[in-house]
């Protein structure tokens, strides 16, 4: 048995992935929320009874809060808890309560060194028992958003002299992704993005492809439905389709030296006419709901064969038959073969077609409609499948990869450690509160804080252990009485017991736990111990444990990237970019 997972099987899972995130969330660009700090009692400019129902969530500022009542003009919204900061004129969503909603988290953690070296990560390994740890040495969690993803490709600039593959419906996904056949699409030096239609080859071999020597622009061109030609080398040309610019707050987020984020075209819908906009406006309309115009259009036809014995004097006709209409072709020969082709007329609603030449003379001539990509997108009259160019350009360009964009500014209030290092970068879903609920705030600081009754100083990344218990767990940091750690054992440290003395440890392989008899037995430490500081000898009385808002040992781990330290400091912003493949 022969099976294949398709390109578009990929693309929907990166699409069920988003959606996850946004899924029943409703934002309200045209209303505005009012309150007090200390209000349950929000007044929105607009009415919304509508789209509104007790129970939804209603999210303002990544904050969210049950919806518990509406007045009946819809215009004041009552929320069990306040809010923790005055809203006025703010922007705000909701999001229908469900079951169980999924939310994300990208997790930093690993203080200690790695096993081996810093300049060489440990590998992650994908078991029950890992994902466990994953949290466990964990130092924070920061929620993404709806706004912090991204459908991303592979970022191809054009640049003068490069030859580039062309769109053909015959293409694999391998050969898509082969740049070695030319880059299937280009960003431009203005953020736009093109796919190229025709590389001016004149036959199916590729090695006639000709080089690119201008780029391809939109200013000037009437509409996105009209292909933009471009000169190439021996009055060869090429043929380029405008899919979309890059905004530039999508700039910031999601391009990289590597990567490019997608927009589609069929996010800007004109809700009178139904028209899909490349750009919010009519100026781009790459579809016309009314007529269907620029559906099945058949923009090349390649020459497979070029036949023999053509007479210059009486070219042969283009026969083009399909299930659509109106494409018209001429040939173009080269002594007595046919070298090309040139569309007289794209036509309209072919989702096939077959070409063949009537001629007096000549013979053996073979050639292939190129057929437009098709692709579903829903404006306001209903939901159609268009085969066109530029209608879906996450399918058209492969978008099967999603980045996460998570930026940490200093300590963000003091809940992500600013004194030590992270090695580990990963993504969680659903974590879990002590409380039960799912997590919902946007930060979390994962290390367990002791309190200490003494001025001693421990050092970074030392056990701590405590012997009455036989709770042990890494040092983090130090700020005054105050120890903040990681990895904790499942034993807890206490206050209650006898000797609340906690002792710096250091480096060794072993620490004394408690057993079923209260008995203190050997257990060897897990392996990350092995590469720590030495004892430090320092010793404190706890009189204070606070536990993380996180269960740790909760959650769902989906990815996981090991890196070398990276430092952190009270005046510096990271912006970590993930990458999930689909």
């Amino acid at each position: 048995m022969s099976v294949i997972t398709t390109e578009k099987y990929r693309i929907h899972n990166a699409q069920q992935f988003v959606e996850s995130l946004t899924e029943g969330l409703r934002t309200y660009g045209a209303n505005t929320a009012t309150a007090n700090a200390n209000s349950v009692v929000l007044t929105i400019s607009g009415n919304v009874f509508s789209t509104m129902r007790v129970g939804d969530i209603l999210v303002v500022n990544n904050e969210s809060r049950l919806i518990t009542a509406i007045a009946s003009n819809g215009r004041a919204v009552t929320v069990n808890t306040s809010f923790s900061s005055a809203i006025s004129n703010t922007l705000f969503k909701t999001r229908e309560q469900l079951a169980q909603h999924d939310t994300y988290y990208l997790f930093i953690g690993r203080s200690t060194p790695w096993s081996q070296s810093d300049t060489s990560p440990d590998t992650p390994i994908d078991t029950e028992q890992t994902s466990y740890g994953y949290l466990r040495d964990a130092l924070a969690l920061r929620r993404l958003n709806d706004t912090d993803v991204a459908y991303v490709v592979p970022k191809y600039v054009w640049s003068n002299g490069a030859t580039y593959q062309m769109y053909d419906h015959r293409t694999t996904r391998d050969e898509f992704a082969n740049t070695a056949l030319g880059a299937p699409y280009v960003v431009t030096s203005t953020n736009d993005v093109f796919k190229c239609i025709f590389n001016g080859r004149t036959s199916d071999n590729v090695a006639t492809t000709a080089i690119s020597i201008q780029e391809p622009t939109i200013a000037g061109v009437a509409s996105p439905s009209d292909l933009v030609t471009s000169d190439a080398e021996n009055n060869k040309f090429y043929v380029w389709k405008y899919l979309y610019s890059i905004p530039e707050i999508a700039a910031q987020k999601f391009e990289t030296a590597a990567y490019i984020p997608v927009i589609n075209p069929s996010d800007t819908i004109d809700s009178g006419t139904g028209d899909v906009q490349s750009d919010s406006s009519a100026t781009y309309a790459v579809f016309d709901a009314a007529r269907k115009t620029g559906n099945g259009a058949i923009y090349q036809i390649v020459v497979n064969e070029g036949g023999s014995d053509y007479d210059p004097n009486n070219t042969p006709a283009v026969i083009i038959e399909g299930d659509g209409t109106g494409a018209e072709a001429s040939v173009r020969l080269t002594g007595n073969v046919v070298t090309g082709i040139h569309m007289v007329a794209y036509g309209q609603n072919y989702s096939f077609a077959n070409v063949s030449f009537a001629a007096a003379s000549g013979t053996g001539a073979e050639a292939t409609a190129i057929i437009t990509p098709r692709a579903p997108f829903s404006n306001t009259s209903g939901t159609h499948y268009i085969s066109n160019h530029g209608i879906n350009p996450r399918h058209e360009l492969h978008a099967h990869q999603v980045m996460l964009y998570a930026e940490l500014t200093g300590s963000e209030g003091g809940l992500i450690t600013t004194a030590n290092e992270y090695r580990r970068i990963g993504i969680v879903k659903n974590p879990v509160l002590q409380s039960g609920e799912i997590a919902s705030a946007n930060t979390y600081d994962l290390l367990t804080a002791l309190t200490v009754s003494t001025a001693d100083t421990f050092s970074k990344d030392e056990i701590v252990y405590q012997a009455a218990t036989g709770a042990y767990g890494v040092v983090v940091e130090q700020s005054g009485g105050v120890l903040k750690l990681t990895h904790v054992s499942r034993v807890s440290f206490s206050t209650t017991v006898n000797d609340t003395t906690i002792l710096g440890i250091g480096n060794g392989n072993t620490v004394a736990v408690r057993n079923a008899s209260n008995d203190q037995v050997p257990s060897a430490l897990p392996e990350m111990f092995t590469n720590l500081v030495d004892a430090s000898g320092s010793t404190a009385t706890v009189t204070d444990v606070a536990v993380p808002d996180i269960l740790l040992q909760t959650g769902e781990i989906l990815y996981v990237n090991h890196v070398t330290p990276v430092i952190r400091a009270n005046a510096q912003s990271e912006a970590i970019r993930t990458i999930l493949t689909f």
